[in-house]
C-alpha cells in the first residue's frame, strides 16, 4: 500500500540465504547435522518475514499492536480468501517438493536428501529474480485492475515476466551446468560423500527444467488476484498436481528414483506456467503479440550457448583430481574458482548470444544493473 518493495522482496531471499549459511556454518563450527538448516529455516524465516520490515514499519507511522476484529469487512474478505490464495501460489512449490517428498518415501534416505537439497539449491534463483519481483509488481497490477485498465496491466505484467524469464533461463543454464561442482563446494563436508554429490547433483540438474516454469507461476498467479479471480489457478494447480503423480509414478517404476521425480515435477511446474499463461492471456484479452514466445526462443538459444563454456570450466577440477594429488584446502579453492570462472563465462555468453539476437530486454537488465552498481558506488 505504501509502495515500499524492498523489504518484502528480500524476504525468500532471506529465507534461503539463512538456510544455506547455517548450513555451512554451523557443521563447521559445532558439528551439527541436519539440524543447522532447520535453524537457519527458523532465523531466515523471522528476520525475511519480520524483523527487516519492522523499521519501514515505525518510520511510516504504522503501529505493530495486535488487533483482531472478525466483523471488520476487510478481514473477512482476507479470510475467505486466504486459503485460495495461498493454493495458489503455493502450488508450484507443493509439486516441486512435497509431492516427490510423498512418493519417495519407498526409496532409500539419500534419495530424499538429494531431494531436500537440490530442491534448496534450485530456489534461491526463484526468490531472487521471481519470488521478490512478483511480489514487488502485485500493487501495481491490483491498482490497474481496480481502474479496469486492461491495456495497461497487460503491457506490466508481460514486460516484467519477459524479463525474468531472461533472468532464468539463464539460472537454469548456470546451475545445471556447475551442479556437480557447486554441490561438493557446499555440501560435501563429514558424513556427505562424493557419492552423495554425484546423486544430488543429477537431481539439480532434473529439477533446473522446472526453474522457468516456477518463476512465470509466480507472475502469472498474481495477475489472476489483481483480477479477484482465484478460482483458475486452483484447478490449473490440481491438474498440474495429477499431471505431476502420473509421471512421477512411471518414471519410477520404471527404475529412475530420485532424478525421474525431479525431472516429473519440472515437466508439471512447466506445464502449470504454461498453463497460466494461456488461461491468464484469454483472460486479458490478449498479450503482447508474440513477444514473449521470442524471448524464450531467443533465450533458450542463448541458455545453451552459456551451458557449453560453464560446464566445461566447471569440470577443472574433476580433471585435475584425476592427475594430481591436491590437498582439502586447494580442492576447495581450485572448486570455488572453476566455479566463478564457470559462472562468469556463461554468463558472459548469454549476454552476447541475447545482444547478436537483439533481445531488448537485456539492454534493459544492463542497464537497470549498472544504475543499480552506480547507486552503491
Amino acid at each position: 500500500a505504501l509502495r515500499l518493495f524492498w523489504y518484502p522482496a528480500l524476504q525468500p531471499v532471506v529465507f534461503n540465504l539463512g538456510i544455506i549459511i547455517f548450513g555451512l556454518l554451523l557443521p563447521a563450527l559445532f558439528g551439527m547435522g541436519i539440524e543447522s538448516q532447520a535453524w537457519g529455516a527458523l532465523l531466515g524465516a523471522l528476520l525475511g518475514s519480520i524483523a527487516i520490515q519492522i523499521p519501514a514499519v515505525w518510520r511510516n507511522g504504522l503501529s505493530l499492536r495486535p488487533l483482531w476484529d472478525i466483523n471488520d469487512e476487510g478481514v473477512r474478505r482476507v479470510l475467505k480468501s486466504l486459503g485460495p490464495i495461498v493454493f495458489g501460489l503455493a502450488s508450484g512449490q507443493i509439486i516441486a517438493l512435497n509431492l516427490p517428498r510423498f512418493l519417495a518415501g519407498g526409496l532409500g534416505e539419500g534419495d530424499l536428501t538429494a531431494l531436500d537439497n537440490a530442491n534448496r539449491l534450485m530456489q534461491l534463483p526463484l526468490a531472487v529474480f521471481a519470488s521478490g519481483p512478483a511480489i514487488a509488481l502485485f500493487p501495481t497490477l491490483s491498482l490497474l485492475a481496480s481502474q479496469k485498465d486492461m491495456t495497461e496491466m497487460r503491457l506490466q505484467l508481460a514486460l516484467a515476466l519477459r524479463r525474468t524469464l531472461l533472468l532464468l533461463l539463464l539460472a537454469t543454464a548456470l546451475l545445471a551446468a556447475v551442479s556437480a561442482p557447486l554441490v561438493q563446494l557446499l555440501l560435501e563436508h563429514g558424513k556427505f560423500t562424493r557419492a552423495d554429490t554425484r546423486s544430488t547433483a543429477l537431481v539439480l540438474a532434473c529439477y533446473c527444467g522446472g526453474i522457468a516454469g516456477l518463476g512465470a507461476q509466480q507472475f502469472l498467479a498474481r495477475g489472476f488476484y489483481a483480477l479477484g479471480e482465484t478460482r483458475a489457478p486452483i484447478t490449473i494447480g490440481l491438474a498440474s498436481m495429477a499431471i505431476f503423480g502420473a509421471l512421477g509414478l512411471l518414471l519410477m517404476q520404471l527404475g529412475f528414483g530420485a532424478p525421474g521425480l525431479a525431472l516429473a515435477a519440472s515437466v508439471a511446474v512447466t506445464v502449470l506456467g504454461a498453463w497460466m499463461w494461456l488461461a491468464l492471456r484469454a483472460r486479458l484479452g490478449g498479450w503482447d503479440a508474440g513477444a514473449t514466445r521470442g524471448v524464450l526462443l531467443k533465450g533458450a538459444a542463448a541458455a545453451f550457448a552459456a551451458g557449453l563454456p560453464a560446464f566445461a570450466l566447471s569440470q577443472l577440477p574433476q580433471w585435475l583430481a584425476a592427475r594430481t594429488a591436491l590437498s582439502h584446502p586447494l580442492q576447495t579453492l581450485v572448486v570455488t574458482a572453476s566455479l566463478i570462472a564457470a559462472l562468469v563465462a556463461g554468463t558472459g555468453a548469454f549476454v552476447a548470444v541475447t545482444a547478436a539476437l537483439r533481445v531488448a530486454e537485456v539492454d534493459v537488465l544492463t542497464q537497470k544493473f549498472a544504475r543499480f552498481a552506480r547507486r552503491r558506488k
